[in-house]
């Protein structure tokens, strides 16, 4: 099975692709929408689903297409530095399962529609490496940022994480250092000037105010069945990746650094968890994770026991997106 998807030929594409609907069929077929999630200050995501609020249906399909766009670009990403084999979906498919693990994750989410903007902006920041002139990358990198805190407002939390992913990167200078701000408060200033002209900047500012000031930190999303598959999925990231010096992967010095900033992400991505409403909704850490996992699959030389254990795992979710619901 893992042989099969570190080939990318047309008959991988078509497994995926009927693999990702396996996976949410059963959401697409009872229409199943979480319109609760909405919040004031993700204008991008209330936009796109106020325009979808006419089915949920139309809500699920587009949730649906997106994540396997994203899948796909971050199969790319992963491709073009190195992280995972040239020629190779084995990322897209690690991706499209660890979003897809549960029944909560099968519907139209802020983080799944912030994920798109994540994933441009882990990608600026691999460019940013021995690029000799950055300021593009570091720009956009300020504006993906932005995007994806428009669509999911928690994703603030990471500015602390671009921050130290560039003094990782080596570009801590002070003027460097402006460029990502200037991108992401350029796409603010935007948007504040259209509430402005809407008559709702006040409202709008209370909001974001109100954010920061009742911010829903606590655990109380938590419960075993969540916790259970947060706990096994790190652990089949991380004990291959943890070995991996011992089996000789491939790690050139680029790949260690970006798999670094990946690491610390994590910690970050730990935070999100505890945000508030169910920790799956949350699901940066499924992100690192799946970058993480798409290493180790890549390299890997030890196939029984690995093909045995994906096998297992993928039935064991699939029995619980048909039958059990539990999460």
């Amino acid at each position: 099975m893992i042989q099969f998807f570190r080939k990318s030929y047309a008959v991988q594409y078509v497994v995926f692709g009927v693999l990702a609907l396996a996976l949410w069929a059963p959401a697409l077929f009872t229409g199943h929408a979480d319109v609760t999630l909405r919040s004031p200050v993700a204008p991008l995501f209330n936009f796109m689903a106020e325009v979808l609020s006419f089915s949920s249906y139309a809500m699920v399909a587009f949730a649906f297409l997106l994540l396997i766009a994203e899948a796909l670009i971050f199969n790319d990403i992963m491709v073009r530095n190195q992280i995972t084999l040239k020629n190779s979906i084995i990322a897209a498919v690690v991706f499209m399962v660890l979003m897809s693990l549960t029944w909560t994750q099968t519907t139209f989410t802020p983080f799944l529609m912030s994920c798109i903007f994540l994933l441009l902006l882990f990608d600026r920041l691999y460019k940013i490496y021995q690029s000799p002139n950055p300021e593009l990358y570091l720009f956009d990198a300020g504006l993906f940022m932005a995007l994806a805190t428009m669509c999911y407002f928690p994703c603030i939390v990471l500015v602390p994480w671009v921050i130290v992913a560039l003094a990782m990167l080596r570009f801590g200078s002070f003027r460097t250092q402006l460029i990502p701000p200037l991108g992401f408060f350029s796409l603010y200033l935007l948007l504040f000037s259209v509430y402005y002209l809407m008559g709702d900047l006040s409202e709008q500012i209370q909001q974001y105010v109100g954010f920061f000031t009742t911010m829903p930190l606590g655990y109380l999303g938590f419960n075993a069945a969540n916790i259970v598959v947060i706990v096994v999925v790190g652990i089949a990231a991380f004990v291959p990746y943890l070995q991996s010096d011992k089996f000789n992967f491939e790690k050139s010095i680029a790949v260690r650094i970006k798999l670094s900033l990946m690491q610390v992400l994590l910690l970050f991505a730990i935070l999100l968890l505890f945000v508030g409403g169910s920790p799956l909704n949350h699901g940066l850490v499924f992100i690192v994770f799946a970058i993480l996992l798409s290493y180790d699959l890549s390299y890997m030389d030890r196939f029984f026991w690995a093909n045995l254990i994906v096998a297992l795992f993928l039935l064991i979710i699939l029995f619980n997106q048909y039958f059990i619901k539990l999460v």
